[in-house]
């Protein structure tokens, strides 16, 4: 969902509230998202920031995938060698 979010592929504009990484770091890709801090547990678990940590840990060329079905095909082969 993030991803047809971040590509325009839905019609829930949410990019304008997704803030870039302003430093970069060894293991962050320049595509990562700033991932909001909440103090509230039911806010730190929800939707955005749980899945702006995990498209972050993803591989730069996995998150500029360009096609969703690519970027579920290497999610899935992702997963398998894990």
């Amino acid at each position: 969902m993030l991803y047809k979010m971040v590509n325009n592929l839905n019609e829930v504009d949410i990019v304008t509230e997704l803030k870039p990484h302003s430093r970069h770091f060894r293991n962050i890709h320049s595509n990562s998202f700033r991932v909001p801090l909440e103090r509230k547990t039911y806010l730190k678990y929800s939707f955005l920031p749980r899945t702006l940590e995990q498209r972050n840990a993803l591989p730069a060329s996995l998150v500029t995938a360009p096609n969703l079905n690519a970027f579920k095909t290497g999610v899935c082969t992702l997963n398998t060698e894990q």
